[in-house]
């Protein structure tokens, strides 16, 4: 199940087949990311993704004091540190299985300096790496620590899609880019498509014809099989392991509404699945 990133009304639909380009827009810029608020109190950790919020636990650092009250130790600032140090690493493995990486693969810290770092050289002594980002703060308000994370990771996806986009024309021997939609749908059902670029603004009326490959026009949604033809050829390359890149149509050359890198040979679908 995954949270959409605005409310919708309840409706049902029985299909065979569904709209992909929504969700694989969503999916292509939701993000996630381990989010360590340091407060005065407490230390709190949310999982943060591009939509939503979770917190995942807490801990609050009195719990310090009342354990280094069971000792008698004159140094008590090397006890609280020493103490503290083993207290919050013994938390954060209780909270994370770092053998499995449950920490996820960005991890930002955020709130008052020492604590921060402290709280960093925790998870070095625990994991051997260092956080992604650390932001200092003398604001430990939530919403805030929340909506600074959010804008990194939705920088992070821009990043990522420039990146993917940029190395789209990397093409090998054997392989061509290709404009042609009538083309690119009868290579990809052919499993000869390598990778696909869609405009996720624009709509194309019509029906694909699985066997022959023809594409038959019309001009607006006439029902569940005659609709959007970007959206079925989504499905197809999802069905054959190939997870299509939705942009606006402008970032495609001379605005086109499809690209495709296609092999000569034919394509060796491979499985992708939504983490």
């Amino acid at each position: 199940m995954m949270g959409l990133p605005q409310p919708v009304d309840d409706f049902f639909v029985l299909s065979d087949t569904f709209h992909v380009k929504p969700l694989l827009s969503h999916l292509q810029n939701n993000r996630n990311a381990t989010l360590i608020l340091c407060k005065e109190d407490s230390v709190v950790i949310y999982n943060v993704s591009t939509y939503k919020e979770t917190c995942v636990s807490e801990f609050r650092l009195d719990i310090i004091m009342k354990e280094l009250s069971k000792y008698d130790d004159r140094d008590m600032t090397k006890s609280y540190f020493m103490l503290g140090k083993q207290l919050l690493i013994n938390w954060l493995e209780s909270t994370f299985d770092f053998k499995k990486n449950s920490l996820g693969d960005e991890v930002y810290i955020y709130g008052e300096n020492q604590m921060a770092y402290f709280i960093n050289n925790c998870l070095k002594s625990v994991t051997n790496n260092e956080v992604n980002l650390i932001k200092v703060s003398e604001d430990y308000n939530k919403s805030s620590a929340v909506n600074w994370c959010r804008g990194q990771l939705v920088m992070d996806a821009r990043r990522e899609l420039n990146r993917k986009v940029k190395s789209f024309n990397l093409v090998e021997d054997q392989e061509y880019i290709s404009f042609d939609i009538q083309e690119i749908v009868q290579n990809l059902l052919a499993g000869r498509v390598k990778r696909i670029m869609l405009a996720s603004d624009q709509q194309i009326y019509g029906k694909i014809d699985r066997l022959s490959g023809e594409i038959t026009y019309t001009h607006f949604h006439k029902d569940h099989e005659n609709d959007d033809i970007l959206d079925d050829i989504a499905q197809i390359a999802i069905e054959q392991g190939i997870r299509p890149i939705l942009v606006k149509r402008s970032r495609i050359r001379q605005q086109r509404t499809i690209k495709a890198v296609i092999s000569r040979r034919p394509y060796k679908s491979h499985e992708w699945e939504v983490a």
